[in-house]
């Protein structure tokens, strides 16, 4: 099983990321877009990990839910990874950055105590919009975003797999955080 830990935006942002993503297809039809189901913020990726794995990751996800209380954060800018023929389109996500921060620090080292190695990368607040686009001659960052905030109250254990040639994002649990912490 191909693994990753997410938390997932609220409706009000998954609407307007829908449509920064319409205004993209005018501007880069031939890109790869992230389907409506699948939009992010990636708090650890995993990877590949045997079946008999999951009982260690669970333990792990609900000790750091436990500890973590639910926070806001919203959309605030646009960017791109990668170069300009070839990019990763995102949009940046601001407010309680240290809240995400701490659980994307908290979730690497509940998992590190399981047995998994350590996240080597940094968590990078975004959710990915489109990959694989020529975004020559188009000026991403600034791009209008409405500041839509959303409470972030849990987070989910995703498999990822391609189905059918499509990449898809199937929830395998999901760990809502502690309200009196």
């Amino acid at each position: 099983m191909r693994l990753f830990v997410a938390v997932v935006p609220g409706r009000e942002v998954q609407a307007e990321l829908l449509c920064i993503q319409n205004e993209l297809k005018k501007l880069t039809p031939d890109a790869n877009f992230t389907k409506p189901q699948n939009l992010h913020m990636t708090v650890r990726f995993i990877g590949e990990t045997p079946h008999v794995m999951l009982r260690r990751i669970d333990s792990a996800l609900k000790s750091a839910a436990k500890d973590t209380a639910p926070f806001l954060m919203r959309l605030q800018n646009m960017g791109f990874f990668g170069s300009p023929t070839d990019a990763t389109v995102w949009a940046g996500m601001g407010g309680h950055i240290e809240a995400f921060n701490a659980l994307c620090s908290a979730v690497n080292e509940r998992l590190f105590e399981e047995g998994f190695g350590k996240d080597a990368k940094g968590p990078v607040a975004h959710i990915t919009l489109v990959r694989r686009a020529d975004v020559r001659g188009i000026q991403i960052e600034k791009m209008d975003v409405a500041t839509k905030e959303t409470s972030i109250s849990g987070m989910t254990l995703f498999e990822s797999a391609r189905i059918n040639g499509a990449l898809t994002y199937t929830p395998v649990a999901t760990y809502p955080f502690f309200e009196g912490s």
